[in-house]
């Protein structure tokens, strides 16, 4: 299992991961799984103490893992990883896609195309201009992330139109349920500087409602939503 060295949400393929070597345990198969990473350790993202729990929980699984390393694959059965040149034979290798922004034409662009935006997400040099989500230049892509950068972009719209609404900088909150063909796990860390701080894991959720995109608005509707196709059918 790769991850790429442009990563954006690294999370999908440690749930893969776990998850096949779960699966492979129930079914009385042998396999050996590797998961090579550029990250420095586990889902480095979540901060300290959520990184030694996946470690912990990829050694239960048997799972060997490569950090700070990147990967070529010169063909479907062999994985090149340096630093260093080793090079595994394998049956399968499952990579996450690397991201390209939308090169949105009329509009700056930052590294690969992504849309540069300021604390407020107004799009850097133009003004009345909003972005949210993984479009944007910053580097973490996730769900629950790209809708409190919607907050923030609403709460200063509606300020600039002269409603009683203070605007506030975006002050990302990552939370992120993890996988693991067993019992989720329940990870979060507020994102200070571009680090981790006050990382967390736990076994119950510590936000509400439990669902992979934890946002003020945007999770509350998406529940609705579900319960009420739920009581159509």
């Amino acid at each position: 299992f790769v991850v790429p060295a442009r990563l954006g949400w690294p999370l999908p393929i440690y749930e893969l991961a776990l998850m096949t070597a779960e699966r492979a345990y129930a079914m009385n198969v042998e396999l050996a799984v590797t998961l090579v990473t550029p990250e420095e350790a586990p889902l480095e993202i979540f901060g300290d103490g959520a990184s030694r729990a996946v470690a912990e929980l990829l050694a239960e699984r048997r799972i060997t893992i490569v950090t700070g390393a990147t990967c070529e694959v010169p063909d479907g059965r062999h994985v090149v990883i340096d630093p260093g040149g080793r090079r595994i034979e394998v049956d399968r290798v499952v990579a996450l896609p690397e991201l390209d922004g939308p090169a949105v034409r009329g509009l700056r662009a930052a590294d690969h195309g992504f849309i540069p935006v300021d604390s407020q997400c107004r799009v850097s040099g133009l003004e009345r201009v909003y972005a949210a989500g993984d479009a944007t230049d910053f580097p973490i892509k996730q769900g629950g992330l790209g809708a409190q950068q919607a907050d923030t972009a609403a709460r200063s719209i509606a300020a600039a139109c002269g409603l009683p609404v203070d605007p506030a900088p975006f002050a990302p909150v990552l939370r992120g349920m993890l996988l693991t063909g067993g019992a989720p796990c329940y990870l979060s860390a507020r994102i200070v500087g571009g680090r981790p701080v006050e990382s967390e894991v736990t076994d119950a959720p510590t936000w509400s409602p439990p669902t992979k995109i934890a946002s003020r608005y945007l999770a509350p509707y998406l529940e609705e939503r579900d319960r009420l196709s739920a009581g159509a059918r």
